[in-house]
């Protein structure tokens, strides 16, 4: 029995074993199966790696050729747009090229438009000065004549003269010159006047001028008895119809020219005109345009004047223009004719300040202290580093508002042709220095009152530091402006003639008067003077359109001038004035 249950254990046992042993065979066959699978695993999926790690260098390599080749691109693109940028900048100047073409061959068909207009108009004055030249003739001829009988009552009152001073112990009369100013005081005549009388120069000129002046225009020849009228009527530029001067009428002459020329007190004359003729409804003779200069600064011609309905002759011209005589062709043949100049030194220093000629024509700063005697001690230098200022009549000014030419404005010859001119057709030129004494000359000629040329001093510049001159600013500024001194050496020599024939107590009696009037109106009329900056007078707008140059005096009325018609007239500037004009002859049906 033990001996089965042995060999059962022992069957038992090997069975035992022998599982054992495959199972554990079957595990080592698995192991080696499991490391092999995972070899091969670790190997695909180094092989895999090693794929994906060839595969972004390739990307890497790809990208990196792809930037490369856009770089190259961008770099050519940029090259050929910086090209491109340069035709187009040739292009434009090309363009810009075109277009000044273009704009030059506008202008010059402007010009040309202009140009056959002007013909045609000169065409038309150029028959009208022919016709004019011989009916000069036939006055000349009749004036020699008139002068010869003339000059035969002028001997007869001169013999006459000598025998009554012979009566009185040999003294001659109180018409003459030196003895009016040796028997009256100082007082009488002006500061400074009868230094200037005695020496027969008026106001007197820096600088020697003598040898340059006019010596072939003579002075009128009057006796001093004789009245302005008959002065006139004798003077060798009275050519025109005198009739109404002669026989002034009862109420003033109301046909007038006055020729406005630049810083020479023009303004206050103009004003006074103005105001004559605004009293009287008479018609003015005014600009197209809405300006108060008529086209300056070219030169006169009738199409540059509104005309008026159904009247072909104006009674009053005073705006700014540049004279050309046929502006007489539109005035009334008895039109009484004025100019008015000024000392050049005084005119070219306001102009100078008052254009800002410094700044605009020399490039100086606005803070050159007296750039003016800057200029003056330079105008050589200046002129040649700026020979191309665009400023008309920057020399020589008052020439050229008489029509002048600026490149002939140095020609004596020219001048004393234009002098000539000047004297043949206006009956007298003012003195701006001497402005009360050729008011009151002018009062006569017209038959005005004093009430007539009572005024306001207009545009008057109130900077007028930095004016004083040295001896050799002077002479620079005398030979810069040489032409407007040979004329106004002519012009203030007749003055001062016209003076002595008028009688200086008589004269100076009216000045005075005409002051106390001045005087009176400026107190009843002003409340406030000042500089037309200023924001007050900036704003003073009772005068309709109302313009002022800066650093010019202005005005504000008192609250109970306010309304009064004179007041009012006698603040009003220039373009407030020509505006007003203006709608007043429309209200009366004339424009």
């Amino acid at each position: 029995m033990m001996r089965k249950s042995k060999i059962l254990y022992m069957l038992i046992l090997f069975v035992f074993s022998g599982c054992l042993l495959f199972v554990l065979k079957a595990n080592k066959n698995n192991t080696n199966f499991i490391r092999s699978g995972s070899q091969s695993l670790e190997s695909k999926l180094g092989e895999s790696v090693k794929k994906v790690d060839k595969t972004e260098q390739v990307k890497d390599v790809y990208r990196d050729w792809i930037d490369k080749r856009n770089n190259e691109e961008d770099e050519i693109n940029i090259k050929e747009d910086e090209v491109n940028i340069k035709e187009d900048e040739v292009n434009i100047k090309e363009d810009q090229t075109k277009i000044e073409e273009v704009e030059t061959n506008i202008e010059k068909d402007r010009i040309n438009i202009e140009d056959g207009t002007n013909i045609k108009e000169d065409q038309i004055n150029l028959k009208e000065d022919e016709t004019n030249i011989i009916a000069d003739q036939t006055n000349i001829e009749g004036d020699h004549e008139v002068n010869e009988e003339d000059q035969m009552d002028i001997e007869g009152m001169n013999r006459k003269n000598e025998d009554i001073n012979k009566n009185k112990n040999g003294k001659r009369g109180d018409d003459n010159k030196e003895n009016i100013i040796d028997n009256n005081p100082e007082k009488v005549i002006r500061p400074g006047v009868i230094s200037n009388v005695k020496e027969d120069k008026g106001h007197e000129l820096k600088g020697d001028t003598q040898n340059d002046s006019p010596q072939n225009l003579k002075e009128p020849k009057a006796n001093s008895d004789e009245d302005m009228s008959t002065i006139l009527k004798k003077a060798p530029y009275a050519k025109m119809d005198l009739g109404d001067v002669v026989n002034k009428p009862k109420d003033g002459h109301n046909h007038v020219f006055f020729l406005k020329t630049h810083k020479t007190g023009s303004s206050t004359v103009q004003g006074i005109v103005m105001r004559y003729g605004d009293k009287r409804n008479l018609t003015f003779a005014l600009p197209r345009t809405q300006g108060s200069a008529i086209a300056y600064p070219r030169l006169f011609s009738k199409q540059f004047v509104q005309p008026l309905k159904n009247v072909s002759k104006f009674d009053i011209l005073c705006n700014h223009l540049r004279y050309h005589s046929s502006v007489h062709n539109i005035l009334h043949k008895d039109t009484i004719n004025f100019a008015i100049l000024r000392n050049p030194v005084g005119q070219f220093t306001s102009s100078f300040f008052y254009r800002r000629l410094g700044e605009v024509c020399y490039n100086m700063s606005s803070n050159v202290k007296n750039s003016l005697g800057e200029f003056l001690n330079n105008v050589s230098s200046y002129t040649k580093m700026f020979p191309k200022c665009k400023k008309p009549g920057i020399t020589n000014m008052q020439l050229f508002d008489l029509g002048m030419e600026e490149n002939m404005t140095n020609n004596k010859d020219a001048i004393l042709l234009k002098i000539q001119e000047i004297e043949r057709n206006f009956h007298f030129v003012l003195i701006s220095d001497y402005m009360k004494e050729s008011l009151i000359l002018m009062k006569d000629i017209l038959g005005w009152s004093i009430d007539d040329i009572a005024f306001f001093d207009k545009n008057v510049r109130l900077d007028r530091k930095n004016d004083e001159l040295t001896e050799l600013q002077l002479k620079n500024l005398q030979s810069w402006n040489h032409g407007d001194f040979l004329l106004y050496e002519h012009f203030n020599k007749t003055f001062w003639k016209k003076v002595h024939d008028y009688g200086y107590e008589r004269l100076q009696r009216e000045v005075e008067e005409l002051t106390r009037h001045n005087d009176d109106l400026y107190e009843f009329c002003v409340a406030t003077e000042g500089s037309s900056k200023d924001a007050a007078i900036k704003s003073n707008n009772q005068f309709g359109a109302v313009w002022m140059a800066e650093h010019v005096n202005g005005f504000i009325l008192r609250d109970k001038a306010r309304g009064n018609k004179t007041c009012e007239q006698l603040a009003r500037y220039e373009v407030a004035y020509t505006h007003y004009v203006r709608g007043k002859m429309k209200k009366l049906n004339y424009l």
